[in-house]
């Protein structure tokens, strides 16, 4: 799988493991983290693959028979709002935590083109080889060490 297939993933799983933003290295120690990522970092998964970008999470792949496709999601939409609420507000953090689970239906708003859209997903339970990849990964960003001053 292309690191980048799990990028949604790992975003859902550090935002879920109590890191402010997705891209940011998390603050809590390796173990706590893990242990909490063993019993309560099964997120719902949407089926898609992306990147951030400044307009919002831009979507590169939707998984064929996932939910994304079933809610009529494709590439390059760009997901601007969870619930009603944009990754930078407040109260997202909040947001996520309550919403994004396995069996639950969120409201992505979202971007194509110049017109403004939204559609309810029904979320899956993340993939077995998508959550082995993502915790593998965020446990390789505890073992990264940087030079004083210096940002991941």
């Amino acid at each position: 799988m292309r690191p980048r297939a799990i990028a949604f993933a790992l975003a859902a799983l550090l935002l879920a493991a109590g890191t402010a933003r997705a891209g940011d290295k998390c603050s809590y120690d390796a173990k706590t983290c893990l242990d909490y990522l063993i019993k309560e970092g099964k997120t719902g998964w949407p089926g898609l693959e992306g990147e951030m970008t400044e307009h919002g999470y831009q979507v590169t792949k939707v998984v064929s028979g996932g939910p994304a496709e079933t809610a009529g999601l494709r590439a390059g939409d760009v997901l601007t709002q969870l619930n009603g609420v944009w990754k930078d507000d407040a109260t997202f953090q909040e947001v996520y935590m309550q919403v994004m689970k396995p069996g639950n239906t969120v409201t992505f708003t979202f971007l194509r083109g110049d017109e403004e859209k939204s559609t309810r997903v029904t979320l899956a339970a993340m993939p077995h080889d998508v959550y082995a990849l993502t915790v593998g990964r965020h446990m390789l960003k505890h073992a990264e060490t940087y030079p004083p001053g210096a940002k991941p």
